[in-house]
């Protein structure tokens, strides 16, 4: 068993802490041509893409596998791992506390409840020492005080952290894979639709009663990948990761 780290935003963090989120979709990215251009072309359980630097590279998607096999017989594994491996989700966190003779920290979640709940030691010296410093000044500035703390859990003066920078031991949900497999993003279902934790009627402002269940997950799917080339119309290969919570 190995362990990936994994990025969720706040609204999906509170869906897979509700018990709605199961999945997720991930782009699958080629190493010999990330960009592809021009259309693709089904051959039975293989599909061929031009290259952006000319020729043609096959690849075989079958749904079943982990692994998609490309005609060199070389072999793309899932980067977040198979059945049985682990992934600790990264989050926007912030400092909520700390006990500078312990080493240790509380930490706030954004997605909620922001509330500190146990201390957790940080592993490295050096680490916690940055951490401390960084909060004692926001602390001072927020409240002319350099105690470790004189606020109520959950309104800590301490800025928030992106979750990119989430380290293994501030992460408080880890989960275990299920199963994986590759399909195109279009190819989602709507029982997949709720299982990614997207039971919605409405997104961004505009009532999809009526619509299917999918017109809300390409909507949330373009404005997390469209600006990167992967957007719904493109359909790009992804990787179906189901997973459960591990508590």
């Amino acid at each position: 068993m190995t362990e990936h780290p994994i990025l969720f935003s706040g609204p999906m963090v509170q869906a897979i802490l509700d018990g709605h989120k199961m999945m997720t979709r991930r782009v699958v990215k080629f190493p010999y041509a990330p960009k592809m251009v021009g259309s693709a072309y089904n051959l039975g359980h293989q599909s061929a893409f031009p290259a952006s630097k000319g020729g043609w590279i096959f690849y075989t998607c079958p749904a079943e596998f982990v692994t998609i096999r490309m005609q060199e017989g070389e072999g793309l594994l899932c980067p977040y791992g198979q059945p049985g491996d682990r992934l600790w989700v990264r989050e926007a966190w912030r400092v909520g506390a700390w006990a500078e003779d312990d080493g240790k920290i509380a930490v706030d979640y954004k997605a909620g409840p922001i509330c500190r709940t146990k201390w957790l030691t940080v592993p490295d010296p050096d680490k916690f020492n940055d951490l401390w410093e960084g909060s004692t000044q926001e602390a001072e500035v927020a409240y002319g005080i350099k105690e470790r703390y004189k606020w109520k859990p959950g309104e800590s003066p301490c800025r928030w952290r992106p979750s990119l920078f989430m380290p293994r031991w501030a992460s408080r949900i880890t989960l275990e894979i299920t199963a994986v497999r590759v399909e195109r993003v279009q190819d989602i279902s709507e029982e997949d639709v709720e299982a990614e934790g997207l039971a919605l009627q409405s997104w961004a402002g505009e009532d999809l009663e009526g619509w299917p269940k999918t017109a809300g997950f390409a909507q949330l799917w373009d404005s997390l990948n469209a600006k990167r080339g992967y957007g719904w119309e493109a359909n790009p290969w992804v990787w179906v990761i189901a997973f459960k919570r591990v508590k």
